[in-house]
């Protein structure tokens, strides 16, 4: 499943995020500890896609960039 955030919590700033969701090969009964994390900076005006699988999820640290 796939999934998208609108970053408009940033409101008109740079904000760096750190993403921690299901890996490309995570599967729940395989390969259930498969995960990615990702750095990025975004504004309020970007989306944001969100991978997941059965069963998974994702956390998200959001502060303003530097």
């Amino acid at each position: 499943m796939t999934s998208w955030l609108l970053m408009i919590f940033c409101k008109n700033q740079l904000c760096a995020i750190c993403v921690i969701n299901d890996g490309c090969d995570a599967e729940w009964e395989t390969n259930p500890y498969a995960y990615s994390i990702e750095t990025l900076k975004v504004n309020s005006s970007d989306k944001l896609t969100i991978r997941m699988v059965e069963g998974g999820g994702f956390a998200m640290e959001i502060v303003p960039a530097e």
